[in-house]
């Protein structure tokens, strides 16, 4: 699927958000439509923290090491599985730092 086959409108996707954000505050959910858009932001951001926790955990659990031991352990004898496993734990990493980076920028607005 190309980007623009996925892409969304910025003003399509503001008028949603500000649309969900006013419903949240006349329902007195929320003080302003700032404080609703914020929330709903950080909670989308925390449940992909947890899914990328989730998944470091997992490999953890499998392998009963961390990653960097995990890389240690791969030198000059992984398999190409071995790789695959290491590719998708570093970029379980990746993203884990990516979307807490986020979610500080986001909390200090």
């Amino acid at each position: 699927m190309t980007q623009s086959a996925i892409s969304i409108k910025p003003s399509l996707a503001e008028n949603t958000l500000t649309t969900i954000a006013r419903s949240l505050v006349s329902l007195g959910q929320y003080n302003n439509t700032a404080d609703a858009i914020k929330d709903m932001a950080l909670t989308q951001i925390d449940a992909k923290i947890t899914r990328y926790q989730e998944k470091i955990q997992q490999f953890e659990n499998k392998y009963r090491i961390n990653f960097d031991d995990f890389t240690q352990q791969l030198k000059n004898q992984a398999t190409i599985a071995d790789e695959d496993e290491w590719f998708e734990w570093e970029a379980a990493l990746s993203m884990l730092k990516a979307w807490q980076k986020v979610r500080g920028a986001i909390q200090s607005c």
